[in-house]
């Protein structure tokens, strides 16, 4: 199988005389992920999260899932997660859910997000030695990879199961230029499984293999393959026979009994983007935000927004863009750092970026598709592999064909060492890095250690990730209406409640003659007069979350 040889690759990363070289990926990765996690660890201690209330609904769902063996989650307004997963289909989830286990706690999501991109330092090791014919290539890699500050921003950013798909998709490329096609299979399916949205660039990777048009196409159709069969698995359990809906409106345990195909290339359409883009948003609510200064999303749970008729999961396909200038200078122009515009010279990894770009300008606002890189810009994960793999093999291309002059690669190593480190030291002060968690807990986390795990809690999104880690807990200003209808404040134990919120403040102190039992300068925790009266909650610094 020639054909599925790198050019000019003769010696492999497999050969027994140069194992030393993997030592560097090793000590990479380590150093990348003990950096990363003390940031991350001191940014959950004082609560500077992207975005508490989807990070809490994710701890909330591995929380449920890990000790009572049930998905639920009611922080968040909609989605059934008897087996949507927060929304989207995600089976990876299973696989993280034993890693949590062990330490049940929010900072262990972004651990395992840390140390699952910090493995993606391997393939994109061997995928650069290859791509270039010679170690030094893996080097240059490395840097291409763990250096990428998207990435970095990315492995920061609250736990997303979209990000894991990330070193799924490096190693499913490394492995096509190993010429490996089950572990190339493995790979695409490990990158699917992560997050529905990876279906429509999964088939692109196995274009980036090693070879003429011929070869590579053999690699696409089999990448096609793998996605065909898991995404017809999606399609065979979100319908049941005869009704047209969103998988996340289904009842627990609602599977397809009989086939159903769909009667038009219409309605076909129209599963496959309910499917690929599964998230409800409401049309009306998202227009609004657009046109009206002042007017969130969240808005339309509590106003006139409130019917679940009215939302609908098929933005994906616009055609307006509703970005700015602004948003392509301040956050699209940042994905193209010096180094990485040598990814010219791969168009096959380009064109299915380009696409990914292409729905991330057309996606509505204020539906969590940001374009800031310190609110919730998850969705550019798939983007960020590409134009990684993009870097690598388009760096491989350029020294395979002009290797002989040393004297320009030796220049261009040196200009390229010192671009690094540059944007790098830049990066790293925008994103605060720290060598080791120094940040105090934010004093909330120690009024809600002293409460037992069974009591049900209610605050704003702001600080819902404090109450996450409990069977039940809502927030006030946007599940109270959807997951405890009619019922308010009656539905909890206990209110943890911001000052600011002073009309909460008095509906639960003066209507529901709750007490107060402690609080911070932010704060208020008011016990509900049906809760029989505890020990105090526990106090200071060692409350907070377990390093």
């Amino acid at each position: 199988m020639s054909w599925m040889t790198a050019p000019g690759s003769k010696a492999g990363p497999e050969q027994k005389s140069t194992w030393w070289w993997w030592v560097l990926p090793v000590l990479a990765a380590l150093v990348w992920y003990g950096l990363l996690s003390a940031t991350s660890l001191n940014r959950v201690q004082s609560m500077k999260v992207t975005g508490s209330g989807s990070f809490a609904v994710f701890n909330q769902i591995f929380w449920n899932y890990s000790q009572v063996g049930q998905f639920q989650q009611t922080i968040h307004a909609g989605y059934s997660d008897d087996w949507t997963w927060g929304g989207h289909r995600a089976p990876l989830l299973f696989v993280v859910s034993l890693f949590y286990s062990l330490a049940p706690e929010p900072i262990t999501l972004c651990r395992i997000q840390i140390a699952a991109l910090a493995l993606g330092a391997f393939p994109a090791f061997g995928l650069g030695w290859r791509a270039f014919g010679r170690p030094l290539g893996g080097v240059a890699a490395l840097a291409m990879y763990l250096a990428y500050p998207p990435l970095q921003v990315l492995a920061l950013s609250d736990y997303q199961d979209l990000i894991l798909g990330i070193p799924f998709a490096i190693l499913a490329v490394h492995q096509a230029w190993r010429g490996s096609p089950w572990w190339f299979a493995l790979a695409i399916l490990g990158v699917v499984c992560s997050r529905e949205e990876w279906i429509l660039v999964a088939p692109f990777l196995g274009f980036l293999a090693p070879g003429d048009f011929r070869a590579r196409l053999r690699w696409g159709a089999g990448g096609l393959a793998v996605v065909l069969l898991y995404f017809g698995i999606l399609w065979s359990v979100a319908y049941n026979k005869g009704v047209d809906y969103s998988p996340s409106e289904a009842p627990f345990g609602s599977l397809r009994e009989e086939l159903d195909f769909p009667s038009t290339w219409e309605v076909a359409l129209g599963r496959a983007r309910k499917i690929l883009a599964p998230i409800p948003y409401n049309m009306e609510a998202a227009r609004r935000f657009e046109e009206e200064p002042g007017f969130t999303p969240s808005d339309s749970f509590a106003g006139e927004v409130s019917n679940y008729s009215d939302w609908h999961s098929t933005w994906l396909g616009r055609r307006e863009i509703t970005r700015t200038w602004k948003d392509g200078r301040d956050f699209y122009l940042d994905l193209g750092t010096p180094v990485h515009l040598v990814g010219v010279f791969a168009p096959a990894a380009l064109v299915p970026a380009m696409g990914v770009l292409a729905v991330h300008l057309t996606a509505p606002l204020g539906q969590g598709v940001d374009s800031s890189w310190h609110e919730m810009c998850h969705h550019i994960s798939p983007l960020v592999a590409l134009l990684v793999l993009a870097a690598i093999l388009g760096a491989g291309f350029c020294y395979r064909r002009t290797a002989a002059r040393r004297g320009l690669w030796l220049f261009l190593a040196g200009l390229g060492a010192l671009l690094v480190v540059q944007v790098n030291l830049d990066w790293g002060r925008y994103q605060n890095l720290a060598l080791w968690g120094t940040s105090p807990p934010a004093p909330e986390w120690a009024l809600v250690a002293g409460l037992p795990v069974e009591a049900i809690l209610a605050t704003d999104m702001d600080a819902s990730l404090i109450i996450s880690s409990r069977p039940l807990a809502y927030t006030y200003d946007d599940s109270f209406q959807d997951k405890a209808p009619r019922r308010g404040l009656r539905a909890v134990e206990y209110l943890l409640v911001r000052r600011t919120s002073r009309g909460w403040v008095e509906l639960a102190r003066d209507q529901h003659r709750a007490s107060l039992v402690a609080e911070t300068p932010n704060y208020l925790l008011f016990r509900m007069p049906w809760v029989r009266p505890l020990h105090p909650p526990a106090s200071g610094l060692d409350a907070g979350p377990a390093e």
